[in-house]
């Protein structure tokens, strides 16, 4: 997630408020998690039945229910590593806590923040990849 400061952290704020609704699960993984795989994409699950891949230079629409299995294993691997509820929401806080520190007045400085966030409702799970890097 590539941005302005003041972007992300409105996105992040987003995020908090989108954590508290009933329909929605958000889990993160830290940046110090071990994970048990490294995530090369993003992907969202919808239901049993589709899962899209999002990679570099396409977007791939898998319906064969050993890709959708796959894809449905990798994410219960995420989740299990995770921190969801409240230790979610301390994480993305500490995450804002920094990004105030950030002077919005640098012109084209952007910055990089490396992470997974997971989320989940009825029906449908998306995992959403990035990595780590800034500027300041």
């Amino acid at each position: 997630m590539v941005c302005p400061p003041v972007t992300l952290r409105a996105q992040l704020d987003r995020l908090v408020v989108l954590s508290r609704l009933d329909t929605v699960e958000l889990a993160v993984l830290p940046f110090d998690a071990r994970l048990p795989l490294s995530p090369g994409h993003s992907f969202w699950i919808y239901d049993d039945r589709l899962v899209l891949v999002e990679t570099l230079t396409t977007e791939l629409s898998l319906r064969d229910p050993e890709d959708i299995e796959l894809y449905a294993r990798l994410f219960e691997l995420f989740w299990d590593v995770s921190r969801r509820g409240d230790d979610a929401i301390v994480l993305i806080t500490e995450l804002l806590q920094q990004l105030r520190s950030i002077k919005d007045n640098q012109g084209e400085d952007a910055v990089m923040i490396a992470g997974l966030l997971l989320a989940a409702r009825p029906g449908r799970r998306c995992c959403s990849a990035w990595s780590r890097s800034g500027a300041q």
